[in-house]
């Protein structure tokens, strides 16, 4: 196992992480602005 081969699985695993964390990050803001939404119709 040489340092070649640990930084390619690390890079594949940090690219991977950073997908995971972008797409949470994107259905956070969808549900935030939603709720936001539906709270500023309620006080209308």
């Amino acid at each position: 196992m040489n340092s070649m081969q640990i930084l390619e699985i690390t890079g594949l695993s940090v690219d991977k992480y950073n997908e995971m964390m972008a797409l949470s990050g994107i259905l956070c803001g969808f549900t935030l602005t939603f709720m936001l939404l539906l709270f500023i119709s309620q006080i209308k």
